[in-house]
Protein backbone atom coordinates (compact mmCIF):
# COMPACT_ATOMS: atom_id res chain seq x y z
CA UNK A 1 0.00 0.00 0.00
CA UNK A 2 2.55 2.01 1.12
CA UNK A 3 4.61 1.95 -2.08
CA UNK A 4 1.72 2.09 -4.17
CA UNK A 5 0.91 5.60 -2.62
CA UNK A 6 4.38 6.19 -2.93
CA UNK A 7 4.75 6.09 -6.58
CA UNK A 8 1.91 8.66 -6.91
CA UNK A 9 4.01 11.04 -4.84
CA UNK A 10 6.82 10.55 -6.92
CA UNK A 11 5.59 11.33 -10.04
CA UNK A 12 5.39 15.19 -8.84
CA UNK A 13 9.24 14.36 -8.88
CA UNK A 14 9.09 13.37 -12.82
CA UNK A 15 6.59 16.43 -13.56
CA UNK A 16 8.83 18.71 -11.63
CA UNK A 17 12.01 17.52 -14.00
CA UNK A 18 10.72 17.27 -16.99
CA UNK A 19 8.87 20.95 -16.92
CA UNK A 20 12.18 22.23 -15.82
CA UNK A 21 14.32 20.87 -17.93
CA UNK A 22 11.94 21.15 -21.74
CA UNK A 23 11.98 24.94 -21.36
CA UNK A 24 15.68 24.46 -22.72
CA UNK A 25 14.73 22.01 -24.84
CA UNK A 26 12.00 23.83 -26.94
CA UNK A 27 13.39 27.46 -27.27
CA UNK A 28 15.16 27.13 -30.30
CA UNK A 29 12.00 25.90 -31.62
CA UNK A 30 9.70 28.87 -29.69
CA UNK A 31 12.17 31.29 -30.94
CA UNK A 32 11.77 29.80 -34.63
CA UNK A 33 7.97 30.19 -34.80
CA UNK A 34 7.80 33.43 -32.56
CA UNK A 35 10.54 35.46 -33.44
CA UNK A 36 10.68 37.30 -30.19
CA UNK A 37 13.11 39.49 -29.00
CA UNK A 38 15.87 37.81 -26.50
CA UNK A 39 14.26 39.46 -23.34
CA UNK A 40 10.90 37.06 -24.23
CA UNK A 41 13.99 34.14 -23.08
CA UNK A 42 14.30 35.20 -19.59
CA UNK A 43 10.40 35.87 -19.19
CA UNK A 44 10.01 32.11 -20.16
CA UNK A 45 12.57 31.04 -17.91
CA UNK A 46 11.53 33.18 -14.90
CA UNK A 47 7.77 32.00 -15.36
CA UNK A 48 8.85 28.51 -13.52
CA UNK A 49 10.54 29.80 -10.60
CA UNK A 50 8.20 32.51 -10.00
CA UNK A 51 5.35 29.94 -10.12
CA UNK A 52 7.05 27.97 -7.61
CA UNK A 53 7.61 30.60 -5.69
CA UNK A 54 3.78 31.54 -5.59
CA UNK A 55 3.08 27.83 -5.11
CA UNK A 56 4.68 26.89 -2.37
CA UNK A 57 3.17 29.59 -0.31
CA UNK A 58 -0.21 28.24 -1.58
CA UNK A 59 0.56 24.67 -0.57
CA UNK A 60 1.29 25.76 2.72
CA UNK A 61 -2.48 27.12 3.10
CA UNK A 62 -3.86 23.94 0.42
CA UNK A 63 -2.48 21.63 2.60
CA UNK A 64 -3.03 22.56 6.13
CA UNK A 65 -6.70 23.51 5.64
CA UNK A 66 -7.70 20.89 3.01
CA UNK A 67 -4.97 18.05 3.41
CA UNK A 68 -2.06 16.48 1.67
CA UNK A 69 -3.82 14.62 -0.88
CA UNK A 70 -6.32 17.33 -1.28
CA UNK A 71 -2.72 19.31 -2.54
CA UNK A 72 -1.81 16.91 -4.87
CA UNK A 73 -4.90 16.79 -6.39
CA UNK A 74 -5.22 20.45 -6.68
CA UNK A 75 -1.45 20.42 -8.21
CA UNK A 76 -2.76 17.72 -10.61
CA UNK A 77 -5.59 19.72 -12.03
CA UNK A 78 -2.78 22.56 -12.55
CA UNK A 79 -0.46 20.34 -14.27
CA UNK A 80 -3.08 18.99 -16.71
CA UNK A 81 -4.35 22.18 -17.30
CA UNK A 82 -0.99 24.26 -17.92
CA UNK A 83 0.49 21.18 -19.99
CA UNK A 84 -3.00 21.51 -22.20
CA UNK A 85 -2.59 25.19 -22.67
CA UNK A 86 1.34 25.27 -22.82
CA UNK A 87 1.00 22.82 -26.06
CA UNK A 88 -1.77 24.97 -27.68
CA UNK A 89 -0.83 28.28 -26.27
CA UNK A 90 -0.25 30.58 -30.02
CA UNK A 91 0.68 33.64 -28.00
CA UNK A 92 4.13 34.29 -26.05
CA UNK A 93 1.66 36.21 -23.30
CA UNK A 94 -0.67 32.80 -22.83
CA UNK A 95 2.21 30.60 -23.01
CA UNK A 96 4.29 32.65 -20.52
CA UNK A 97 1.19 32.42 -18.46
CA UNK A 98 0.83 28.46 -18.91
CA UNK A 99 4.49 28.01 -17.95
CA UNK A 100 3.61 30.14 -14.73
CA UNK A 101 0.66 27.79 -13.87
CA UNK A 102 2.96 24.79 -14.45
CA UNK A 103 5.36 26.38 -12.45
CA UNK A 104 2.30 27.53 -9.25
CA UNK A 105 1.80 23.37 -9.79
CA UNK A 106 5.49 22.81 -9.21
CA UNK A 107 5.40 24.39 -6.14
CA UNK A 108 1.97 22.80 -4.67
CA UNK A 109 3.02 19.49 -5.89
CA UNK A 110 7.07 19.21 -4.57
CA UNK A 111 5.84 20.14 -1.01
CA UNK A 112 2.67 18.54 -0.82
CA UNK A 113 4.27 15.11 -2.44
CA UNK A 114 7.40 15.37 0.35
CA UNK A 115 4.75 16.07 3.32
CA UNK A 116 2.75 12.88 2.21
CA UNK A 117 5.78 10.99 1.89
CA UNK A 118 7.21 11.70 4.80
CA UNK A 119 4.12 11.47 6.79
CA UNK A 120 2.47 8.24 5.18
CA UNK A 121 6.04 6.15 5.25
CA UNK A 122 7.64 3.39 7.49
CA UNK A 123 10.60 5.09 9.65
CA UNK A 124 12.91 2.74 8.00
CA UNK A 125 11.93 3.48 4.40
CA UNK A 126 11.05 7.50 4.77
CA UNK A 127 14.47 7.75 3.33
CA UNK A 128 14.71 6.51 0.14
CA UNK A 129 11.03 6.86 -0.44
CA UNK A 130 12.10 10.68 0.17
CA UNK A 131 15.32 10.84 -2.20
CA UNK A 132 13.07 8.33 -4.50
CA UNK A 133 11.43 11.89 -5.30
CA UNK A 134 14.85 13.54 -6.54
CA UNK A 135 15.34 10.20 -8.34
CA UNK A 136 12.20 11.13 -10.38
CA UNK A 137 13.01 14.42 -11.25
CA UNK A 138 16.16 13.13 -12.29
CA UNK A 139 14.51 10.92 -14.97
CA UNK A 140 12.87 13.70 -15.70
CA UNK A 141 15.31 15.92 -17.35
CA UNK A 142 16.50 12.78 -18.99
CA UNK A 143 12.78 12.46 -20.36
CA UNK A 144 12.41 15.61 -21.65
CA UNK A 145 16.04 15.89 -23.34
CA UNK A 146 15.33 12.37 -25.05
CA UNK A 147 11.51 13.57 -25.80
CA UNK A 148 13.63 17.17 -27.90
CA UNK A 149 16.20 14.62 -29.14
CA UNK A 150 13.50 12.15 -30.80
CA UNK A 151 10.85 14.79 -31.66
CA UNK A 152 12.96 17.35 -33.66
CA UNK A 153 14.10 13.94 -35.88
CA UNK A 154 10.51 13.58 -36.59
CA UNK A 155 9.10 14.66 -40.06
CA UNK A 156 5.34 16.22 -39.14
CA UNK A 157 4.84 19.52 -41.25
CA UNK A 158 8.38 21.23 -41.53
CA UNK A 159 6.55 23.46 -39.05
CA UNK A 160 8.11 24.04 -36.10
CA UNK A 161 5.44 24.96 -34.02
CA UNK A 162 4.23 21.05 -34.16
CA UNK A 163 7.41 19.94 -32.31
CA UNK A 164 7.42 22.05 -29.66
CA UNK A 165 3.47 21.51 -28.79
CA UNK A 166 4.56 18.29 -28.54
CA UNK A 167 6.92 18.86 -25.84
CA UNK A 168 4.63 20.76 -23.76
CA UNK A 169 2.19 18.16 -24.38
CA UNK A 170 3.82 15.09 -23.53
CA UNK A 171 4.04 16.03 -20.26
CA UNK A 172 -0.04 15.94 -19.92
CA UNK A 173 0.91 12.03 -19.89
CA UNK A 174 2.10 12.45 -16.70
CA UNK A 175 0.11 14.64 -15.30
CA UNK A 176 -2.91 12.75 -15.81
CA UNK A 177 -1.20 9.76 -14.45
CA UNK A 178 -0.51 11.74 -11.23
CA UNK A 179 -3.90 13.26 -10.81
CA UNK A 180 -6.33 9.90 -11.22
CA UNK A 181 -3.35 7.99 -8.91
CA UNK A 182 -4.00 11.15 -6.27
CA UNK A 183 -7.28 10.56 -6.70
CA UNK A 184 -7.08 7.10 -5.61
CA UNK A 185 -5.09 7.75 -2.86
CA UNK A 186 -5.65 7.68 1.22
CA UNK A 187 -5.08 10.69 3.06
CA UNK A 188 -1.94 11.58 5.40
CA UNK A 189 -3.03 9.80 9.04
CA UNK A 190 -1.47 12.37 10.62
CA UNK A 191 -3.28 15.13 9.07
CA UNK A 192 -6.42 13.44 9.74
CA UNK A 193 -5.16 13.36 13.23
CA UNK A 194 -4.27 16.52 13.18
CA UNK A 195 -7.96 18.17 12.35
CA UNK A 196 -9.65 15.54 14.65
CA UNK A 197 -10.92 12.91 12.54
CA UNK A 198 -9.56 10.33 14.99
CA UNK A 199 -11.17 7.21 13.39
CA UNK A 200 -10.45 8.20 10.33
CA UNK A 201 -7.01 8.15 11.08
CA UNK A 202 -7.10 5.02 12.98
CA UNK A 203 -8.12 3.02 9.94
CA UNK A 204 -5.52 4.95 7.45
CA UNK A 205 -2.91 3.70 9.73
CA UNK A 206 -4.09 0.30 9.94
CA UNK A 207 -4.23 0.01 6.18
CA UNK A 208 -0.39 1.58 5.85
CA UNK A 209 1.19 -0.36 8.70
CA UNK A 210 -0.95 -4.07 8.04
CA UNK A 211 1.30 -6.01 10.49
CA UNK A 212 0.16 -3.63 13.78
CA UNK A 213 -2.91 -3.76 15.74
CA UNK A 214 -5.77 -1.41 16.25
CA UNK A 215 -4.56 -0.85 19.74
CA UNK A 216 -1.24 0.34 18.04
CA UNK A 217 -3.32 3.16 15.74
CA UNK A 218 -5.15 4.05 18.69
CA UNK A 219 -2.46 5.16 20.65
CA UNK A 220 -0.46 6.61 17.38
CA UNK A 221 -4.13 8.85 16.84
CA UNK A 222 -4.04 9.59 20.80
CA UNK A 223 -0.33 11.01 20.77
CA UNK A 224 -1.05 13.07 17.47
CA UNK A 225 -4.30 14.32 18.70
CA UNK A 226 -3.09 15.45 22.29
CA UNK A 227 -0.04 17.27 20.43
CA UNK A 228 -2.35 19.06 18.15
CA UNK A 229 -4.11 20.11 20.90
CA UNK A 230 -1.30 21.80 22.48
CA UNK A 231 -0.04 23.41 19.64
CA UNK A 232 -3.65 24.67 18.19
CA UNK A 233 -2.15 28.29 19.31
CA UNK A 234 0.76 27.75 17.78
CA UNK A 235 0.25 27.03 14.28
CA UNK A 236 1.06 30.95 12.66
CA UNK A 237 4.56 32.02 10.81
CA UNK A 238 5.88 33.36 13.25
CA UNK A 239 6.19 29.86 15.33
CA UNK A 240 8.70 29.50 12.94
CA UNK A 241 10.68 31.69 14.72
CA UNK A 242 9.83 30.65 18.26
CA UNK A 243 12.51 29.46 20.56
CA UNK A 244 12.09 25.74 20.15
CA UNK A 245 11.77 26.22 16.29
CA UNK A 246 14.70 28.64 15.29
CA UNK A 247 17.17 25.57 15.28
CA UNK A 248 15.15 23.62 13.18
CA UNK A 249 14.06 26.83 10.90
CA UNK A 250 17.52 27.89 10.72
CA UNK A 251 19.03 24.52 9.30
CA UNK A 252 16.48 24.00 6.98
CA UNK A 253 17.40 27.20 5.43
CA UNK A 254 20.83 26.91 5.62
CA UNK A 255 20.65 23.37 3.92
CA UNK A 256 19.08 25.19 0.75
CA UNK A 257 21.71 28.39 1.05
CA UNK A 258 24.75 25.64 1.04
CA UNK A 259 23.17 23.76 -1.52
CA UNK A 260 22.89 26.84 -3.66
CA UNK A 261 26.67 27.79 -2.75
CA UNK A 262 27.89 24.43 -3.82
CA UNK A 263 27.61 26.50 -7.23
CA UNK A 264 25.89 23.20 -9.04
CA UNK A 265 23.50 25.16 -11.05
CA UNK A 266 26.10 28.18 -12.16
CA UNK A 267 28.61 24.98 -13.22
CA UNK A 268 26.05 23.42 -14.72
CA UNK A 269 25.43 27.10 -16.80
CA UNK A 270 28.73 27.60 -17.62
CA UNK A 271 29.46 23.69 -18.66
CA UNK A 272 29.02 23.85 -22.20
CA UNK A 273 31.13 27.23 -22.59
CA UNK A 274 34.00 25.36 -20.53
CA UNK A 275 34.08 22.54 -22.78
CA UNK A 276 33.55 24.86 -26.34
CA UNK A 277 37.06 26.35 -24.90
CA UNK A 278 38.86 23.09 -25.44
CA UNK A 279 37.51 23.16 -29.03
CA UNK A 280 34.92 20.57 -28.89
CA UNK A 281 31.71 20.75 -31.60
CA UNK A 282 28.97 22.25 -30.72
CA UNK A 283 26.66 19.00 -31.40
CA UNK A 284 29.14 17.10 -28.87
CA UNK A 285 28.95 19.68 -26.28
CA UNK A 286 24.98 19.63 -26.43
CA UNK A 287 25.14 16.02 -25.97
CA UNK A 288 27.12 15.86 -22.89
CA UNK A 289 26.10 18.76 -21.39
CA UNK A 290 21.83 17.77 -21.74
CA UNK A 291 22.27 13.68 -21.63
CA UNK A 292 25.17 13.38 -20.15
CA UNK A 293 24.39 15.44 -16.94
CA UNK A 294 21.12 13.47 -17.19
CA UNK A 295 22.63 10.18 -16.87
CA UNK A 296 24.91 11.35 -13.82
CA UNK A 297 22.07 12.94 -12.05
CA UNK A 298 20.10 9.80 -12.56
CA UNK A 299 23.40 7.29 -11.15
CA UNK A 300 23.91 9.84 -8.26
CA UNK A 301 20.17 9.79 -7.17
CA UNK A 302 20.25 5.73 -7.40
CA UNK A 303 23.02 5.92 -4.92
CA UNK A 304 20.92 7.64 -2.68
CA UNK A 305 18.12 6.09 -2.45
CA UNK A 306 20.32 2.81 -1.79
CA UNK A 307 22.12 4.82 0.69
CA UNK A 308 20.00 6.72 2.86
CA UNK A 309 18.33 4.22 4.75
CA UNK A 310 21.57 2.28 5.34
CA UNK A 311 23.84 4.00 6.12
CA UNK A 312 22.23 7.38 7.01
CA UNK A 313 21.58 11.08 6.62
CA UNK A 314 24.57 12.58 8.59
CA UNK A 315 27.21 11.15 6.89
CA UNK A 316 25.55 11.71 3.04
CA UNK A 317 25.50 14.83 4.16
CA UNK A 318 28.60 15.43 5.68
CA UNK A 319 30.78 13.70 2.78
CA UNK A 320 29.09 15.57 0.18
CA UNK A 321 30.45 19.20 0.82
CA UNK A 322 34.17 18.05 0.90
CA UNK A 323 34.05 15.52 -2.25
CA UNK A 324 32.20 18.96 -3.84
CA UNK A 325 34.96 21.16 -3.50
CA UNK A 326 37.06 17.99 -4.46
CA UNK A 327 35.56 17.65 -7.83
CA UNK A 328 35.62 21.54 -8.48
CA UNK A 329 39.44 21.87 -8.07
CA UNK A 330 39.53 18.79 -10.65
CA UNK A 331 37.99 21.03 -13.05
CA UNK A 332 39.64 23.88 -12.45
CA UNK A 333 42.97 21.95 -12.82
CA UNK A 334 41.25 20.44 -16.12
CA UNK A 335 40.43 23.80 -17.57
CA UNK A 336 44.49 25.01 -16.65
CA UNK A 337 45.73 21.93 -18.96
CA UNK A 338 45.69 21.71 -22.77
CA UNK A 339 43.70 19.15 -24.90
CA UNK A 340 43.33 16.98 -25.15
CA UNK A 341 44.50 15.92 -21.35
CA UNK A 342 42.00 18.96 -20.06
CA UNK A 343 39.19 17.85 -21.69
CA UNK A 344 39.07 14.54 -19.96
CA UNK A 345 40.10 15.55 -16.69
CA UNK A 346 36.80 18.16 -16.72
CA UNK A 347 34.80 16.11 -18.31
CA UNK A 348 35.46 13.68 -15.08
CA UNK A 349 35.18 16.19 -12.58
CA UNK A 350 31.96 18.09 -13.97
CA UNK A 351 30.30 14.16 -14.05
CA UNK A 352 31.64 13.01 -10.44
CA UNK A 353 30.58 16.76 -9.31
CA UNK A 354 27.40 16.20 -10.56
CA UNK A 355 26.84 12.40 -9.17
CA UNK A 356 27.84 14.01 -5.91
CA UNK A 357 25.70 16.64 -5.62
CA UNK A 358 22.56 13.79 -6.80
CA UNK A 359 23.77 11.49 -3.78
CA UNK A 360 23.91 13.73 -0.87
CA UNK A 361 23.90 17.63 -1.00
CA UNK A 362 20.65 17.38 -3.91
CA UNK A 363 18.33 15.38 -1.95
CA UNK A 364 19.14 15.65 1.55
CA UNK A 365 17.85 19.32 1.90
CA UNK A 366 14.41 18.02 0.72
CA UNK A 367 14.76 14.84 3.19
CA UNK A 368 15.10 16.78 5.87
CA UNK A 369 12.67 19.43 5.86
CA UNK A 370 9.93 17.17 5.52
CA UNK A 371 11.28 15.11 8.20
CA UNK A 372 12.37 17.94 10.84
CA UNK A 373 9.26 20.28 10.93
CA UNK A 374 6.94 19.07 13.14
CA UNK A 375 2.99 18.16 11.94
CA UNK A 376 1.22 21.66 12.74
CA UNK A 377 4.26 23.33 11.13
CA UNK A 378 5.64 21.09 8.33
CA UNK A 379 3.70 22.89 6.02
CA UNK A 380 4.40 26.46 6.61
CA UNK A 381 8.25 25.53 7.18
CA UNK A 382 8.69 23.54 4.54
CA UNK A 383 7.22 26.59 2.68
CA UNK A 384 9.88 29.10 3.65
CA UNK A 385 12.86 26.73 3.04
CA UNK A 386 11.35 26.26 -0.76
CA UNK A 387 10.92 29.73 -1.33
CA UNK A 388 14.08 30.41 -0.18
CA UNK A 389 15.15 27.97 -2.69
CA UNK A 390 13.35 29.19 -5.96
CA UNK A 391 14.38 32.96 -4.84
CA UNK A 392 18.42 31.65 -5.28
CA UNK A 393 17.78 29.60 -7.94
CA UNK A 394 16.54 32.91 -10.13
CA UNK A 395 19.39 34.98 -8.70
CA UNK A 396 22.11 32.27 -9.41
CA UNK A 397 20.55 31.78 -12.98
CA UNK A 398 20.20 35.15 -13.54
CA UNK A 399 22.88 37.49 -11.65
CA UNK A 400 25.68 34.80 -12.44
CA UNK A 401 26.30 35.93 -15.96
CA UNK A 402 26.50 39.26 -15.03
CA UNK A 403 29.64 38.08 -12.64
CA UNK A 404 31.11 36.51 -15.20
CA UNK A 405 31.87 39.83 -16.71
CA UNK A 406 34.11 41.08 -14.49
CA UNK A 407 35.58 37.80 -12.83
CA UNK A 408 36.93 34.52 -14.32
CA UNK A 409 35.26 31.03 -14.51
CA UNK A 410 38.33 29.90 -11.90
CA UNK A 411 38.04 32.27 -9.36
CA UNK A 412 34.04 31.88 -9.58
CA UNK A 413 34.82 27.73 -8.77
CA UNK A 414 37.30 29.19 -5.93
CA UNK A 415 34.70 30.79 -4.67
CA UNK A 416 32.20 27.93 -4.32
CA UNK A 417 35.86 25.51 -3.11
CA UNK A 418 35.45 27.86 0.21
CA UNK A 419 31.45 27.90 0.62
CA UNK A 420 31.95 24.32 0.33
CA UNK A 421 34.44 23.82 2.92
CA UNK A 422 32.42 25.93 5.12
CA UNK A 423 29.23 23.60 4.28
CA UNK A 424 31.40 20.60 5.55
CA UNK A 425 31.93 23.00 8.97
CA UNK A 426 28.73 23.32 9.11
CA UNK A 427 27.61 20.00 8.90
CA UNK A 428 30.05 18.19 11.22
CA UNK A 429 28.42 20.58 13.29
CA UNK A 430 24.70 20.78 13.25
CA UNK A 431 23.45 17.71 11.44
CA UNK A 432 21.28 15.85 13.00
CA UNK A 433 20.87 11.58 12.13
CA UNK A 434 17.03 11.06 11.71
CA UNK A 435 17.54 7.34 10.06
CA UNK A 436 14.63 4.86 11.61
CA UNK A 437 13.33 7.31 13.89
CA UNK A 438 9.52 8.41 13.74
CA UNK A 439 8.55 11.78 12.63
CA UNK A 440 7.77 12.28 16.19
CA UNK A 441 10.69 11.68 17.81
CA UNK A 442 13.53 13.48 15.20
CA UNK A 443 12.56 17.14 17.15
CA UNK A 444 13.84 15.42 20.18
CA UNK A 445 17.16 14.59 18.52
CA UNK A 446 18.22 17.44 16.53
CA UNK A 447 17.75 19.50 19.61
CA UNK A 448 19.94 17.08 20.92
CA UNK A 449 23.05 18.38 17.89
CA UNK A 450 22.12 22.71 18.45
Amino acid sequence: MVTRLACVAVLCGFLYGYNEAVVGGAYDLLEAYFVFPPYWRGILVAALPLGGLVGAFLCAHLSDAYGRRSALIISGLLFVLGSLLSGLALELYLLSCARLLVGIAIGISSLAALQYLAEISPPKARGRLLAAFQLLVSLGILSAYLSEALINRVPLTGDPFNHWQLLYLMSGIAAVAMLAGSLASLESPRWLAMVGKAGHAEATFIKLEPTQTPDWAIRQVKLLRQDAIATQEKRGWRELLSANMRPITGFALMCFLLQQLSGVYVLLFYAPSILEEFGLPESSVHTLTTLGFAAALILGSALSVFLIDRIGRRPLMVMGYPCCAATLLLIIWGMDMPAPDGIWITLTGIFLFVVNFAFSIGPLPWVYMAELFPSHLRAKGMALAVSLNWILTFLAVFAFPKIYQFVSVNQILLFFVVTSFFGAVYMVRKAPETNTLTLENIQQLFKKHQ
